[in-house]
């Protein structure tokens, strides 16, 4: 009678298990799809957009997107062809979009 039981529980704890697994993908899943990549190009480039959003308020990310294996061969430095992404969250991505086209009268200071 007991193995019977431990079996049963056993099997519980699996099944909790895996929908605590699904859980969780489908939480990082959801969470991905709530940002959209408004600018991709060299990091500085792409940090400077991103401190300018964030400073007009706009919820934004920055992240390097460079491929790793670009610099084995120890050809170029990471300065020079880093690329970088900014991310802006899917409820401000037409006020970021406007801003960014507002972007440049903003740092250079010169009129359209």
């Amino acid at each position: 009678m007991q193995t019977t039981s431990t079996r049963e529980c056993w099997i519980i704890v699996y099944i909790l298990g895996a929908l605590l697994l699904l859980a969780v993908m489908a939480s990082c899943y959801l969470a991905h799809r709530k940002w959209v990549v408004v600018y991709e190009g060299h990091l500085q480039r792409a940090h400077s957009r991103f401190t300018y959003l964030q400073a007009k308020g706009i919820r934004c990310k920055v992240k390097n997107s460079t491929d790793p294996s670009f610099y084995a061969e120890g050809m170029v430095s990471m300065e020079q062809q880093s690329t970088g992404k900014v991310s802006v969250h899917k409820g401000d991505v037409q006020r970021a979009y406007d801003l960014l086209s507002q972007y440049k009268n903003d740092v250079t200071g010169s009129a359209p």
